[in-house]
């Protein structure tokens, strides 16, 4: 796992694929990973485990327990124990990601974003929700808040692809 400092440059452009929610179903996480072959990997919590039925050889991985992996951290020994929240240097976009279980983001996304803010990011990664997430919102400083949705199980799983084009960033959701 990344320590999520740099990721890897693809083809002049920077991907990084964003998942959260599998609870136990991998498979639009493969479709998305066959699609996008040289993307790197961030997984926003509850389905850790899911992530050992992908292979993710040769992608660098950023991942964040949920609530619902409280296990997978629990019989691992503390050196590969995930945490709950990671703040990372994603080309230059210095991002907060969370599952967002321990932020309340189910309240509404202010103590999230004030958590971000205050940690110096203009990138808030969370997921919990369920729900596909892209707005913005203004406290000391406009924070960029993304959900991808649930990857899981679902009327509407989706993932959510981070595209670093020209110094800007592209975001994307998409849906099964």
């Amino acid at each position: 796992m990344s320590d999520g400092r740099k990721l890897s440059e693809v083809s002049g452009n920077f991907e990084i694929l964003v998942f959260s929610d599998t609870h136990g179903s991998a498979s639009l996480m493969k479709k998305a990973l066959a699609d996008h072959p040289d993307a790197d990997v961030i997984f926003l919590g509850d389905g850790l485990a899911d992530l050992g039925f992908t292979d993710l050889s040769g992608r660098n991985l950023i991942a964040a327990a949920g609530n619902c992996d409280d296990l997978y951290n629990e019989i691992r020994p503390p050196e590969e124990r995930v945490p709950q929240f990671v703040i990372a240097d994603l080309h230059g976009v210095k991002t907060y990601i969370t599952h967002g279980a321990h932020e309340g983001v189910k309240y509404g996304f202010g103590f999230a974003a004030e958590t971000a803010c205050r940690c110096g990011c203009d990138l808030l990664l969370f997921g919990h929700t369920h729900r596909m997430t892209d707005e913005y919102l203004t406290l000391d400083r406009t924070v960029h808040i993304f959900n991808p949705g649930s990857a899981g199980r679902g009327l509407h799983p989706s993932y959510g692809l981070l595209t670093f084009r020209d110094g800007k960033l592209l975001t994307s959701h998409f849906s099964k």
